[in-house]
């Protein structure tokens, strides 16, 4: 059974392809495009699954379509509007609008007020574009007979998380900013049964409590909720908590958020992009601090509150993006493990769907699809060593190519170097894992600082460690039944005394790390590399940050893989079997 899975309602469009429940191709549209979480039609991730699967239109089964049919998703995209009129009584219609377009350079309230009647009218423009959209489709998968299936928003999610999970019997939680009606669910799954336990909806949002805090620091809610995430460990949260506090609760067993959530945005938007004057007394480190803290309060008195029998979580949604509130969920003593799935924004909802409507029509043969977890998530595409080496003569590189390039990538990194990776499929969600990384030595603390300059970064938090399977243990505090999750970069530790010592580069001022796992099994190469660097070191830590200039998609192609080596005055680029250094002679 042939499944293709597409989004293209939302922000993070991309594709997948299930075939017989295994997942064999999953990427997104901005690693193509090169725009930042890309929210156009996933044109071009939809020709690359096809050729990268050998897949033909007439051989798909089912296209499984992250939403709903227009009509209906029209109802819900009106719905959201209505709600949240009738939460602040109307007087914050406006914030909507603004957060939803990103509008950041409104000069006047009178041309504010303007483009917010002109978007106010945007129905018939939604339907226009998802017809367009639909039609779009249609007209790329010629020979196309199979079915179309749409899968609500939130229930990509939920799949996304459970179907790559280790666990049969789970609590399944989504969080995020909205999922057109629900924002937040709990979800008891026994034996692949599914009991919905508790669920909140729109316009009571966790994700838009944390959104509000991103866009009046002056961050763009869609890529940098992770900065607020880091800067909080600078801050005191007590300080703004009176004023925080008030913006959202838990009451009766579910959450509620204020009006004042969205008349706050609306006061940010109107004043030329000033913090309100109901947080203007706090500083911006003191602010991140308190809603960190009483978003991970909320939600952590949620999973409480509904803890079953079942205590493992899967955790899925853009909230999950948060690695501290997952550290605070690990940490909850009932809490046996945690697996966060790695794509949980958006950027996860064509895969999601894709496995649920595989589920369900495995469902119907009388065949169960079980969680089947993923030894790693290089879903994306591949280069041929003939192709890599064509783009460097074209891009006048002097390089080497070697026989074991593990062991060459070890000893330049042994030496004190730094080195670009790029190798094999490219990684699935929003953490580079060794395939698209730039590894360097966690000794030195300083890298924090003249790397992210080289980058052009703006970050508060330290880069990760990927650590060999032979020190997880030495390194990282209360890590339970949570190796699966942490071979993808989702979960913060508390740091032990050695991890301290020895790899300062990867821990953060509040003595956290959020590492990478690496075993054999899950990436032999990534793996041998590290453990020809311990050999040769004694360390078997190092730093993993991902392959990309600021602001822009982790790198894919060969051509982005140079481009931003050089761009960025990285020391070596190890690509395939060859190894470039950025010598100025000898590049470009």
């Amino acid at each position: 059974m042939k499944v293709l899975g597409i989004s293209f309602e939302t922000h993070d469009n991309g594709v997948a392809f299930v075939n017989d429940g295994d997942i064999i191709f999953a990427i997104n549209e901005e690693r193509l495009s090169r725009k930042k979480s890309d929210n156009s039609f996933p044109e071009l991730s939809l020709k690359e699954c096809l050729s990268a699967s050998n897949l033909y239109p007439c051989e798909i089964d089912f296209v499984a379509i992250s939403g709903f049919p227009r009509f209906k998703n029209l109802f819900f995209y009106a719905n959201e509007i209505l709600s949240l009129i009738g939460l602040t009584r109307g007087k914050s219609f406006f914030s909507f609008q603004f957060a939803e377009r990103n509008i950041r350079k409104t000069k006047t309230k009178l041309e504010a007020i303007a483009i917010n009647i002109a978007f106010s009218t945007g129905i018939p423009q939604y339907l226009l574009l998802f017809h367009k959209r639909f039609a779009r489709l249609k007209k790329l998968l010629p020979g196309f007979k199979g079915e179309i299936r749409f899968v609500d928003h939130h229930i990509g999610h939920l799949a996304g998380a459970y179907y790559t999970s280790e666990w049969e019997d789970s609590l399944c939680v989504v969080a995020e900013g909205s999922g057109w009606d629900y924002t937040f669910s709990i979800t008891d799954i026994t034996k692949g049964n599914f009991k919905r336990l508790h669920s909140v909806c729109w316009p009571h949002s966790p994700g838009r409590f944390y959104r509000l805090v991103t866009e009046i620091l002056g961050f763009d809610p869609r890529r940098h909720g992770g900065k607020i995430t880091g800067l909080a460990a600078y801050g005191d949260y007590s300080k703004a908590a009176s004023k925080v506090n008030n913006l959202i609760k838990v009451e009766n067993g579910t959450l509620i958020v204020s009006p004042l959530i969205y008349t706050l945005l609306t006061d940010y938007h109107l004043n030329s992009n000033k913090i309100p004057k109901y947080f203007e007394e706090y500083n911006k480190e003191d602010l991140a601090a308190s809603f960190q803290k009483r978003l991970e309060d909320c939600i952590c008195e949620l999973i409480m509150n509904y803890l079953t029998s079942n205590k493992r979580i899967v955790f899925s949604g853009g909230v999950a993006a948060n690695v501290k509130l997952n550290q605070k969920i690990n940490e909850i003593p009932k809490v046996d493990g945690l697996y966060v799935f790695p794509a949980m924004s958006d950027a996860g909802l064509a895969l999601g769907s894709a496995l649920w409507v595989t589920a369900l029509e495995f469902k119907k043969i009388g065949k169960v699809l079980k969680p089947k977890p993923w030894e790693n998530v290089f879903l994306g595409l591949e280069f041929k060593s003939n192709d890599i080496e064509s783009e460097l003569k074209k891009n006048n590189c002097k390089y080497e190519k070697v026989n074991n390039i593990e062991f060459k990538t070890a000893e330049i990194l042994s030496m004190g170097h730094l080195v670009a990776r790029f190798n094999g499929r490219m990684e699935y969600g929003p953490r580079a894992l060794g395939n698209r990384s730039i590894l360097y030595n966690a000794q030195d603390k300083s890298v924090n600082d003249w790397l992210n300059v080289r980058l052009d970064r703006t970050e508060f938090m330290p880069f990760a460690p990927i650590t060999i399977d032979n020190e997880v243990n030495k390194c990282y505090e209360n890590i339970k039944d949570n190796y699966h999750t942490s071979k993808f970069m989702t979960l913060c530790y508390e740091c032990t005394d050695y991890m301290k010592k020895n790899y300062p580069a990867a821990v953060h001022v509040d003595n956290t790390a959020r590492p990478q796992f690496i075993n054999a099994k899950n990436d032999t190469s990534l793996y041998n590399i590290i453990k020809e660097y311990q050999s040769l070191t004694g360390f078997g830590t190092l730093i993993n940050t991902s392959f990309n200039m600021h602001e822009e998609p982790i790198v894919c192609t060969p051509f982005d893989a140079i481009n931003a080596f050089k761009r960025g005055k990285l020391d070596f680029l190890a690509i395939g079997d060859f190894i470039v250094s950025n010598n100025s002679e000898e590049c470009g």
